[in-house]
C-alpha cells in the first residue's frame, strides 16, 4: 500500500540562529480526577508532573530524548535547498574532516529563513517534537513476546563532514536520469566520492571554485548545449537531519545498480514481473525503503510493493471505442468519460499524472511556446528532447492539472495562481489502475490477489533475498564500500507486547462474552440479548417480485432475519412490504419506480423510521439515488442491499440476515454490544474524524465528524462538513466539538474529558494539526470548561493505517491486540504501534498511534493503549476487531458515504444515529 506520507519536498530554508525557536507539543497524563490546576491559554499548557491513573502494571519511565532526533526520509532537498555562501575556508576545512560526536541537535518544525538565497544559514530541520515529556514512552501491561519487523539495521555508516551543493541546468530537464548523466560525464575527473539525486550534490570534498558553470553536449542533440550550475548551499555533520538522506540516496543508488526501473519515487523489477495475460495485466514487483533514526539505531525499513502496469495505452483505448462504439454514439464524449480522473505513466520520464479533461481541438501537430520564446510542434518537442516518432498525428491531447510546485517541462501552460495545465499525447501514456468494472470482477481480483498477497513467511524470504541480492551486486558493495556503508543480513528481532483477549458486554451490561483468539465474537452475539434494542415500530421493505435474481422470496428472506433477531431479544415486527411490479425481469428495473415507490409509503405513512430496499446488482447508480433520497431528503435511515445478498437460498442466508439485522438495530439507536471501561472513565467522549475526497472531482471533498454522546459509548452524534479544494485539514472540527458537547451536557449534564482519533494525517501534516486543529478546539472549550471551573482534558492521537511497517511472530503473524512502543517507533514521538486485528491470508498491518497531546487527559501509557485496543472492538458492522479504532472508522465510513453516495450533507434528524454502516 502506499504510503501516508509527505511526498513533497524539503525546501531547505532554515530558521534564523536569532528567531525564538517555535513551541513544541508537551504534556503528560495527570491524575484520574478533574485537574485544577491554572488554565492556560495557548497550545501547549505546560503544567508539572503528577501521578498518572495506572492501567495495569504501573512502571513510570522518563526517557530523555535522543539528541540527534530523527526526522522523516521521505522528503528529498529540493532546487531551492539551503544558501549559498562565497566565505572562504580554511585547508583544513577543505579536506575530507571527520564529524564530531553526537551533539546537542534540536530539530524543529518552523522557521523558513529567507526564501531568495542570500547569506548562509543552518540547514533546514524537518521533523518536530510531539513526545510528552509527563507520559512514559512504554507501557508495561501484557505479557512480554519476541516479535521481528521489516527492518535492517546499519552496522556501519559515513562518518565525515559533508558538503552540499545545488546543481542547476539551463534549459531545464524533467528526467533524472538524463540529468545524473550529463552531470557525472562533466565532473567524473574531479569528484571521487559524490552522490548526486538530480538536484542536490553531496560529497566529502570541498568543489572550487564556487560558484562554477559547465557547458556539456545534450545527449539528443550534440549541437545543443546545455549549462550546468554548481554552487554549495551547506554543510553536514552526521547529526544533521539531512545526513539520513545521504544513507538513503546510498542504497538508492545501490537499488540502481539492481536491473530494477524507477517509477514514481520507487523502484520496481521488470524482470521479474507477472503477466496476466487473460486480462492484459502486468504485475511488477517492487521496494519500498526509508532510512529513519529510531529509537536506538538506525535502521532501514524495506516494504514489498506490486504495481499494477497495462499493456494498452491511451491512445489504444481510443481505437478501441472507435472500433466498439454503436451507430449514433459519440466517441469523443465516450473518450472523455473513460480517461477522466484515470492515472496515467508516462515512460520516457516514469512519471504518473492525474487525467482532468481531453482537449480535442489540439493534436500534435499543434504548437506551443517554450521559455525562450520559440514556438514548437508538440511532435516535434518529443522527437527532439526525447527522440520519439509519433504514429498518430490526429489524436487528440490529455490535459492535466498539477501544482506548480511539480517537476514540469516547457510544455506546462500556466492556468492559475494554484495550477498548471499540462497537455500529454495519448500515445506516449500508458493506462494505470483498475476501473470499476475491472474491480468488480473476482476472476480478475482472485488472480492478481494470488500474486500479490504475501504471507509472513514468504515476506520475509522477499526481503531476505532482496538484501542478499543488494550485498552480492559487485557495483553496490562498491558503493556500500567507499561510503562505509553496511546493513545487517538479517531482519531486527525485539521483545514487544500482547494485551490480551477483551471481554464485551451485552444484555445491558448484565452479561459478558470474551472474544477469541482471532478477535471474533459472532456466535456469541447471535445468540445473547442485544446489548440496547432499538423499538421498531413502523417500517418498510421495497423490493421487486420480478427480479431474477431475488424473486417474489422476499418472504423467504424475512423468516430468517425474524429467527436471528428473536436469538438477539429483537422484535421486528410487522413492516411494511412494497412490490415493484413494473420490473423488466433481470433485476435492471427503473430506479424511478423505487423512487415513486419510497414517496408513495411517506403519503401514506408519514412516521416511517426505517426502510430497507432491495437494488439490483451492479447499479451504483440506483444506489446512490436511493440512498441520497432517504439520508438527504427525508432523513431517515435505510438498508439498500442488492437482491443477489438476500436470496434466501444462499448457503450464507441466515449469516447476512443476522449481519443485516445487527445493522438495523445499530442504524436506529441500538447497540449490540459495548466495551469496559473503569469507574473513572465514566465521563469519557471519544472522537473520530476523517476526510474523504471525490474520486470523480479531486477538488470536492467532505469531512466527517463522529463523537460519543453517552458513558458507555454506544451513541454518537456526527456531522459532515463540505470541502474546496481538496482540503483535507478541516476548519470545521472545532464547531463540530462543540456541538457535539452540548448533546453530551445535555444528556449527561457533565462536560466529559475528550479522546480525539485524528485519521487521515501525513508527517508532513503534524504541525498544521497541532497549530491550527488542536489550537482552535483549545480556543473554543477552555472558555466553555472555564465557567464550571473545570480544566479542559483533550488528548488528540493521530491514527495512520498506512505505514509500510510490518510486523511478524516466528514467521506468522502477531496475535491480535499487540503492541509496539519501543525500538521501531520515533524517539520524538509518544508513540505505538497496535495489531488489533485478525486476517485471514496475507500479512497483517499494524497502524500507527501518534500521541500529540494536549497534556491534561488523565490515563497513563498502558491506560492508553488498552483503551485504544478495546475501541477497536467497538465497532457495530463487524462483530470483531477492526485495524482503528471504532469512531475513527464510523467516520471514515460517513465521510465515504456523503463523498461516494449522497454528495452532499445527511439531513439534520439523523445526526444522532448510526445511519452510515
Amino acid at each position: 500500500m502506499e504510503n501516508n506520507r509527505n511526498r513533497g519536498r524539503a525546501r531547505g530554508r532554515a530558521r534564523p540562529p536569532d528567531s525564538p525557536p517555535p513551541p513544541t507539543l508537551s504534556g503528560a497524563w495527570a491524575s484520574g480526577n478533574p485537574l485544577r490546576s491554572p488554565r492556560t491559554q495557548g497550545p501547549a499548557p505546560v503544567t508539572p508532573p503528577r501521578q498518572p491513573v495506572v492501567w495495569g502494571p504501573s512502571r513510570q519511565q522518563s526517557l530523555t530524548p535522543r539528541q540527534n532526533a530523527p526526522g522523516s526520509t521521505d522528503q528529498t532537498p529540493s532546487p531551492q535547498s539551503g544558501d549559498a555562501s562565497n566565505q572562504p575556508k580554511s585547508d583544513k576545512q577543505m579536506q575530507m574532516r571527520k564529524a564530531p560526536e553526537d551533539g546537542a541537535a534540536s530539530f524543529h518544525p518552523q522557521g523558513h529563513g529567507d526564501r531568495r538565497g542570500r547569506g548562509r544559514k543552518e540547514l533546514p530541520t524537518v521533523t518536530i517534537t510531539t513526545k510528552l515529556p509527563n507520559l512514559g514512552k512504554q507501557g508495561t501491561h501484557g505479557k512480554s513476546v519476541a516479535l521481528q519487523a521489516n527492518y535492517f539495521r546499519l552496522v556501519t555508516r559515513p562518518d565525515w563532514c559533508l558538503f552540499q551543493y545545488r546543481v542547476d541546468f539551463a534549459p531545464d530537464l524533467d528526467v533524472t536520469h538524463i540529468k545524473k548523466r550529463l552531470f557525472y560525464n562533466a565532473v567524473k575527473m574531479e569528484i571521487r566520492k559524490g552522490l548526486f539525486d538530480g538536484t542536490v550534490l553531496y560529497t566529502p570534498f570541498r568543489l572550487h571554485p564556487d560558484p562554477r558553470e559547465i557547458l556539456v553536449a545534450s545527449l539528443t542533440n550534440p549541437d545543443e548545449k546545455i549549462r550546468i550550475t554548481i554552487r554549495m548551499v551547506g554543510e553536514l555533520d552526521k547529526s544533521s537531519y539531512h545526513y539520513l538522506q545521504v544513507y538513503n540516496l546510498i542504497v538508492r543508488k545501490c537499488m540502481s545498480h539492481l536491473n530494477l526501473q524507477l517509477i514514481g519515487r520507487d523502484y520496481f523489477d521488470r524482470d521479474n514481473r507477472e503477466v496476466i495475460l487473460n486480462y492484459n495485466l502486468e504485475l511488477w514487483p517492487g521496494f519500498v525503503n526509508s532510512i529513519r533514526q529510531h529509537e536506538r539505531e538506525i535502521l532501514m525499513c524495506v516494504e514489498i510493493r506490486h504495481k499494477v502496469m497495462k499493456t494498452e495505452t491511451a491512445l489504444s483505448v481510443i481505437r478501441k471505442i472507435k472500433n466498439d462504439r454503436h451507430s449514433g454514439d459519440s466517441w469523443e464524449s465516450a473518450f472523455r468519460n473513460r480517461m477522466l480522473n484515470v492515472v496515467v505513466l508516462t515512460d520516457y520520464n516514469n512519471k504518473t499524472y492525474h487525467i482532468d479533461d481531453v482537449d480535442f481541438e489540439r493534436t500534435p501537430e499543434s504548437t506551443f511556446q517554450m521559455k525562450d520564446g520559440s514556438t514548437v510542434s508538440f511532435r516535434q518537442y518529443y522527437d527532439t528532447r526525447y527522440n520519439l516518432k509519433l504514429t498518430d498525428l490526429t489524436q487528440p491531447l490529455l490535459v492535466t492539472k498539477v501544482k506548480p510546485r511539480r517537476p514540469r517541462g516547457e510544455t506546462a501552460i500556466a492556468d492559475s495562481p494554484q495550477s498548471l495545465t499540462m497537455l500529454l499525447i495519448p500515445e506516449l501514456c500508458r493506462m494505470t489502475g483498475l476501473t470499476e468494472q475491472e474491480r468488480a470482477n473476482r476472476q480478475m481480483m482472485t488472480a492478481l490477489g494470488g500474486y500479490m498477497i504475501r504471507t509472513p513467511a514468504k515476506r520475509i524470504g522477499d526481503l531476505l533475498k532482496f538484501n542478499e541480492r543488494l550485498h552480492s551486486k559487485p557495483e553496490s558493495i562498491v558503493e556500500m564500500k567507499q561510503f562505509d556503508l553496511t546493513l545487517s543480513k538479517d531482519i531486527i528481532s525485539f521483545s514487544g507486547r500482547e494485551l490480551g483477549i477483551q471481554e464485551l458486554l451485552c444484555n445491558g451490561g448484565r452479561t459478558k462474552y470474551s472474544a477469541d483468539d482471532r478477535a471474533s465474537w459472532t456466535n456469541k452475539v447471535c445468540s445473547n440479548t442485544l446489548y440496547r434494542i432499538a423499538k421498531m415500530d413502523q417500517w418498510a421493505i421495497v423490493y421487486s417480485k420480478n427480479d431474477a435474481n431475488f424473486g417474489d422470496s422476499m418472504k423467504g428472506f424475512f423468516p430468517l432475519m425474524q429467527k436471528a433477531a428473536k436469538g438477539m431479544g429483537l422484535n421486528l415486527g410487522n413492516p411494511i412490504f412494497q412490490v415493484i411490479h413494473d420490473s423488466p425481469g433481470k433485476g435492471v428495473y427503473n430506479v424511478a419506480a423505487i423512487i415513486q415507490a419510497i414517496e408513495g409509503l411517506f403519503a401514506k405513512y408519514p412516521k416511517l423510521m426505517f426502510f430497507m430496499v432491495i437494488v439490483p446488482p451492479n447499479r451504483n447508480d440506483q444506489y446512490m439515488r436511493v440512498k441520497k433520497k432517504l439520508t438527504s431528503d427525508h432523513g431517515v435511515c435505510s438498508q439498500v442491499m442488492t437482491s443477489t445478498k438476500t436470496d434466501p437460498r444462499s448457503n450464507k442466508a441466515l449469516s447476512i440476515a443476522t449481519k443485516v439485522v445487527i445493522q438495523i438495530n445499530s442504524k436506529c439507536g441500538g447497540a449490540p454490544w459495548t466495551i469496559q471501561l473503569p469507574e473513572f472513565l465514566s465521563d469519557l467522549m471519544v472522537v473520530g474524524y476523517d476526510v474523504c475526497h471525490d474520486p470523480k472531482n479531486k477538488s470536492r471533498s467532505f469531512g466527517a465528524f463522529v463523537a460519543s454522546y453517552d458513558p458507555k459509548l454506544t451513541a454518537y452524534y456526527s456531522a459532515v462538513n463540505a470541502h474546496k479544494d481538496g482540503e483535507e485539514l478541516s476548519n470545521f472540527i472545532s464547531m463540530s466539538l462543540e456541538s457535539a458537547l452540548a448533546k453530551y451536557t445535555n444528556q449527561n449534564k457533565k462536560l466529559p474529558r475528550i479522546l480525539f482519533f485524528r485519521d487521515g494525517v501525513g508527517d508532513g501534516q503534524i504541525q498544521y494539526v497541532y497549530e491550527h486543529e488542536i489550537k482552535r478546539i483549545q480556543e473554543k472549550l477552555i472558555p466553555l470548561y472555564g465557567k464550571q471551573n473545570l480544566q479542559l482534558r483533550l488528548r488528540v492521537i493521530v491514527v495512520n493505517k498506512r505505514g509500510n511497517a510490518r510486523i511478524f511472530k516466528n514467521g506468522n503473524n502477531p496475535a491480535p491486540g499487540t503492541v509496539v512502543d519501543d525500538f521501531i517507533t520515533m524517539p520524538e514521538r509518544s508513540d505505538f504501534y497496535l495489531i488489533s486485528q485478525c486476517t485471514n491470508r496475507g500479512t497483517v498491518s499494524p497502524t500507527y498511534y501518534n500521541i500529540l497531546g494536549p497534556d491534561e487527559f488523565g490515563v497513563d501509557t498502558n491506560g492508553t493503549q488498552i483503551l485504544t485496543h478495546r475501541l477497536c472492538h467497538n465497532y457495530y458492522n463487524w462483530s470483531g476487531s477492526v485495524r482503528v479504532p471504532a469512531p475513527c472508522q464510523y467516520a471514515h465510513k460517513l465521510a465515504f458515504l456523503a463523498t461516494n453516495a449522497l454528495q452532499r450533507c445527511p439531513h439534520k434528524n439523523l445526526e444522532h444515529l448510526l445511519h452510515f454502516l
